[in-house]
């Protein structure tokens, strides 16, 4: 039920794509959820499989810590199986103060596939 949901909601049919810009395209629609609207970003990116998704996987003490400057902190909460774990990430404040600092804690499925692609949501 949630896969169908999140497909639905990021079906590029639906969304409105805006001018690439450096080979980064976004998308966007009115959200059904919330006044406002939801964007995808989409990009290509050189290099193995394996390669960046060592730069991109949500784990303590990671890349995307050294990399991301909107990921403060990452912390494995519990690793519930193999492949879900409960994770929180702390973000630094953004746009000169004006928000705040947050936490979220999120439940994250990572799943590698046969022709191997990693997907994480």
């Amino acid at each position: 039920m949630v896969h169908y949901q999140l497909q639905q909601l990021f079906a590029i049919d639906l969304l409105i794509m805006l001018a690439p810009q450096n080979d980064v395209v976004v998308s966007w629609r009115p959200s059904s959820e919330f006044p406002g609207n939801v964007y995808k970003g989409e990009g290509v990116i050189s290099g193995s499989p394996e390669k960046v998704w060592e730069c991109l996987k949500p784990v303590p003490n990671g890349m995307r810590v050294k990399w991301d400057n909107n990921v403060k902190r990452f912390e494995l909460v519990e690793q519930i199986t193999e492949h879900i774990s409960i994770c929180r990430t702390v973000t630094p404040s953004a746009a000169m103060g004006i928000i705040a600092p947050r936490d979220f804690v999120d439940v994250i499925l990572i799943k590698q596939y046969e022709d191997g692609t990693i997907s994480s949501n």
